[in-house]
């Protein structure tokens, strides 16, 4: 890989900040990486001098005419400071971006990676003006990634195209298994317990993640006052940011959210890892998800998932091998999964350690970053001929 040199464009650092280890094992191998994304609390975060070089730009997350021509122009300028051979963006507006910076400054290979649509789930006015913007940024990259197989036909039929591909099994940057050698799972998992008062004998359901609407959190919750009703010793573990704007949940559902006993909500943690392993079952009851990298992380701790049949997640879940799989926005359905899991001990088990053989085998984040840069090479190669 000796003389390529990489520029990664996204629109926020906490977009990149869990794949950091993704983007140290690229310059490993030898390339000259950039990074560049906005200025944020999360920017020094993000930074690793040794690495990688970090670059200001900033690009606002929602449609903004004035804003996004300036962040087009300092885009195309330090494109033309760096002088890459690839410019790499993912999130949906740097993808428009740097798509458009790039063509104008001749960028010889110009990559998008897709990790899930914004627009599926939208309609009217915003969704047309979302979904034409992913049709611009597949039309003037020279190449489009989707994290996911199932992810990339959806893109490819909607949009009439073969031109996105998914690369191996799929997945952004893969999961970091090197980490998990060092924790002392036991022990992290009996203290996080005894700080959220929860027994030795609960079985925890997990949901990681922002609390949104779109994340089925509110079927989510509706399951699980159900099954409250027959089942003792249950307890439903809600880690992450409540959003209160936008695709936020239902006052009702916040309600109980926050005054259900058997419901903990930590709010956001920078440390994931403190509590999948007190887990029994991992949920992520999602409308729209690219792939779905936190049911990675839980089966890296050999914990089944419960998901949705959608594109993304019926990749990361193989159903009744590595997880379940129920039909998005039906409560009914995952409290029937859940059901199973509560009854069945041994299959929670064994769908556990198969979920961890198949994440170690396909979706280590070597494993990934060998796929990404032999995609880097291929292109590369195309263009030369």
């Amino acid at each position: 890989m000796k003389n390529l040199k990489v520029l990664r464009v996204f629109t926020v650092p906490i977009a990149m900040i869990g794949y950091k280890k993704h983007l140290e094992e690229q310059s490993r191998t030898g390339i000259d990486l950039h990074i560049g994304t906005s200025m944020d609390d999360k920017f020094d975060l993000l930074k690793n001098d040794n690495f990688y070089k970090t670059y200001r730009l900033n690009i606002a997350r929602e449609i903004s005419p004035l804003s996004d021509i300036r962040s087009c122009f300092n885009t195309y300028l330090l494109i033309n400071k760096i002088k890459p051979n690839i410019v790499h963006s993912n999130t949906p507006k740097a993808g428009i971006v740097s798509s458009i910076s790039s063509f104008l400054s001749g960028v010889p290979v110009r990559i998008h990676t897709f990790t899930g649509q914004r627009w599926i789930t939208l309609k009217g006015l915003k969704r047309t003006i979302l979904k034409f913007i992913d049709k611009i940024i597949i039309s003037i990259n020279t190449h489009v990634i989707a994290d996911s197989p199932s992810q990339a036909a959806f893109l490819n039929k909607e949009f009439r195209t073969n031109k996105v591909v998914c690369l191996g099994a799929g997945s952004f940057g893969g999961i970091c298994f090197d980490d998990k050698k060092e924790i002392k799972i036991p022990h992290i998992a009996l203290n996080t317990r005894q700080k959220l008062g929860i027994n030795e004998t609960d079985f925890v359901m997990l949901f990681l993640g922002r609390v949104v609407k779109d994340k089925g959190v509110e079927e989510l919750i509706d399951a699980f006052v159900s099954l409250k009703t027959k089942y003792k010793g249950i307890k439903l573990l809600v880690v992450g940011p409540v959003e209160e704007l936008g695709n936020k949940i239902s006052d009702h559902h916040l309600k109980i959210l926050r005054h259900d006993p058997d419901i903990i909500s930590t709010g956001y943690t920078s440390e994931p890892h403190l509590y999948y392993p007190i887990c029994n079952i991992f949920i992520l009851p999602s409308y729209r998800e690219g792939f779905g990298t936190v049911i990675l992380e839980a089966a890296s701790f050999r914990k089944a998932s419960i998901g949705t049949r959608i594109y993304g997640i019926q990749d990361a879940i193989l159903d009744e091998v590595t997880g379940l799989l129920c039909e998005a926005g039906s409560s009914t359905d995952l409290s029937k999964k859940i059901e199973r899991c509560l009854i069945d001990k041994n299959l929670v088990e064994q769908m556990g350690n198969k979920a961890f053989e198949r994440a170690l085998e396909n979706f280590d984040y070597k494993v990934v970053t060998k796929n990404l840069l032999d995609f880097y090479r291929n292109c590369l190669n195309e263009k030369s001929l």
